[in-house]
């Protein structure tokens, strides 16, 4: 189907010769306010394309009262004022006039918004701005909301925070402006674990895990904030799983029980939330800590698999396999003797469990218990 405003706007596209490119910018802003919302769209897309450079500036500060005037009009004067080659004083404003209206944005726009808030950023301008997206952008969940609107904010939670990886990925003042916001910050925002996630898979790691470590240990990050992240924006977090795990990882090796702890319940969030995937390779990283000869690594391993026995029993029992191979550490001689006996009974639940994997593993219990009665080695 031939849309005709279009087609009719196309044709000033890239024109070889304006005769008066100050009166067509004007005839066409003009038009703006006398015309239906999608042919408002189509003008502001063309644009850019249309008017002269000279007229950029103008065309600027029409774009900046359409935003106050008609937040339906958020996103297409936001992509038009992208390729506008304005000054940076104009540019600052129009980013000003956008920061004070960040809560009033439909979260559909957000996406959009934040990219050109981000890309148009100085290293001087910058913490501020970061810090005004921290604190302005919240996407809320209800359980009175449907499920279709549920999905609507959760895909444009992803994009938002997919378009703040995007800006710190290249633009290293950005990432650095998050780290300094985060570590000042004395609360938790939506976006902090997120963005904690995506500054550890950016190669931070050090400065990332000393963030975190100070968070914990003045109990401005917990295992609340966590679960609130991992159980509202599982599509989100599940992304930088690599770094969800490694970050575990260090934590757990901690000789801080608050720290472990923080580690353990990453552990567990991650298995409860995630795939198949990402559940094989939790349970096989908690058999490293039980086989690091570490105590506290081995109590933290043993406890999360307690848990995860009590709480998601059928998704763990798939992955017995992998928990019977911690036995083999008993010939190294890394588990003390309370160690062995919370093994075996993790390993007795998750025989006789009612799942087909737990009978197969019945047998193999069985088995390896008459060789250890018959053995010399008393342990």
């Amino acid at each position: 189907m031939i849309y005709i405003p279009r087609l009719l706007l196309s044709q000033f596209r890239f024109l070889d010769r304006i005769v008066d490119g100050k009166e067509l910018t004007r005839k066409l802003l003009s038009v703006l306010s006398n015309v239906s919302l999608e042919v408002q769209k189509e003008i502001l897309a063309c644009i850019p394309d249309i008017v002269e450079d000279s007229e950029h500036a103008d065309v600027a500060s029409q774009l900046r009262e359409e935003l106050t005037a008609n937040k339906d009009l958020t996103c297409a004067a936001i992509e038009a004022l992208t390729y506008l080659n304005i000054s940076q004083e104009q540019v600052v404003q129009v980013r000003s006039t956008i920061v004070d209206m960040l809560k009033t944005f439909s979260f559909i726009d957000l996406p959009i918004v934040v990219n050109f808030l981000l890309e148009s950023l100085t290293p001087q301008d910058s913490l501020e701005v970061v810090n005004e997206i921290r604190s302005n952008i919240n996407f809320v969940t209800s359980s009175k909301l449907s499920a279709e609107e549920k999905e609507k904010i959760n895909t444009s939670a992803k994009l938002t925070v997919d378009a703040l990886k995007g800006r710190m990925q290249f633009q290293r003042h950005v990432a650095d402006s998050w780290i300094k916001v985060l570590d000042s910050a004395q609360n938790v925002k939506m976006l902090d674990v997120p963005v904690i996630f995506i500054l550890h898979w950016l190669e931070r790691r050090k400065l990332v895990e000393s963030l975190v470590r100070n968070k914990i240990r003045n109990s401005v990050l917990t295992e609340q904030h966590l679960e609130k992240a991992f159980s509202n924006h599982t599509q989100i977090v599940r992304d930088y799983f690599p770094s969800i795990l490694a970050l575990a990882q260090t934590l757990v090796r901690s000789s801080e029980p608050r720290i472990c702890l923080i580690g353990a319940a990453l552990y567990r969030l991650a298995f409860t939330h995630f795939d198949s995937y990402c559940k094989q390779e939790i349970v096989a990283s908690l058999m490293a800590h039980i086989g690091s000869g570490s105590a506290s690594e081995i109590d933290t391993s043993l406890n999360i698999l307690s848990d995860l026995v009590k709480t998601q029993l059928t998704q763990i029992t798939r992955f017995a396999v992998f928990i019977k191979g911690a036995i083999d550490y008993l010939d190294h001689n890394n588990l003390a003797i309370h160690h062995i006996r919370r093994l075996y009974l993790l390993l007795a639940r998750l025989a006789f469990s009612a799942s087909q994997n737990g009978h197969y593993l019945q047998d193999e219990l069985h088995i390896i218990i008459r060789k250890q009665l018959t053995s010399g080695n008393s342990k």
